[in-house]
């Protein structure tokens, strides 16, 4: 009986391990371009947040995607772009 429940263990820890290890801490936003000034980009999101980042080949107007990453933490005011599509 004791090696059935100290298998379960091991297994129940595994499959939480594998489970945070698959966990993405990505996401992606919808934005439109609001500024261009040389290769600083502006951006607005959906929501209404301004994101920055540096790009080249953007517009003011053209709607763009934003690959984020909430860095591990519940609030977005530290999120960062990873990408931009």
């Amino acid at each position: 009986m004791a090696r059935w429940i100290k298998g379960l263990m091991i297994a129940f820890v595994l499959v939480m391990i594998l489970m945070a290890c698959s966990f993405s801490h990505s996401y992606e936003r919808n934005a439109t371009v609001t500024k261009v000034l040389d290769d600083t980009i502006e951006c607005e999101d959906e929501q209404g947040n301004l994101w920055l980042f540096y790009g080249d080949g953007f517009n003011k107007g053209d709607n763009i995607i934003l690959i984020m990453s909430d860095n591990e933490t519940v609030g977005i005011t530290d999120d960062i772009i990873l990408n931009v599509k």
